[in-house]
This record gives C-alpha cells, structure tokens and sequence, in this order.
C-alpha cells in the first residue's frame, strides 16, 4: 500500500493504491492494483475513524490477525497520505 505519482509535463495527479503489482517496458508502466483513489478524495476523519475500528476489532485466528494487521497498515499509510494533502 503506497502512493502513486503520475506527472506529465502538464498535470500532476497522487493516487493511494493498495499493493499490487506493476511492469514497467519502453515508456509504459501498467499497474495493477485492487484499489486505487486519488489522494484528494481521501476523508480524513473517516480514514481515523475506520483505524480505530480496526484496532479495536480483535482477530479469533493467526489468518484473522494476519488480513487485520494488512488492514491496519493500509489504513495508517492512506491516512498518512491524507494528512499531507
């Protein structure tokens, strides 16, 4: 989970992507990502709020722990990317 930056000559757009994977040949770079949101659109009270949920939400399993930790740290990257916007 990260930031994607895509600048031209004339535009510069920031999006938060969920991982994934990305293949780079000539001048083409294709991404592909489960989820991606333009970094403006990011709510900041509603990115800490779906945190908190999450810290609070106990796992009943190493799987369960595991998908809730990736969560946490999808959630703490998106909202650190909202708070620089």
């Amino acid at each position: 989970a990260g930031e994607l930056r895509i600048i031209t000559s004339t535009e510069k757009h920031s999006y938060f992507i969920q991982g994934g994977f990305a293949q780079c040949r000539s001048d083409v770079i294709s991404v592909l990502t489960p989820s991606a949101k333009r970094v403006s659109e990011l709510q900041r009270g509603d990115l800490e709020r779906e945190l908190q949920e999450l810290i609070a939400t106990k796992a009943d399993s190493p799987e369960a722990a595991r998908t809730r930790l990736e969560k946490i740290t999808q959630a703490k990257a998106s909202l650190r990317l909202a708070n620089r916007s």
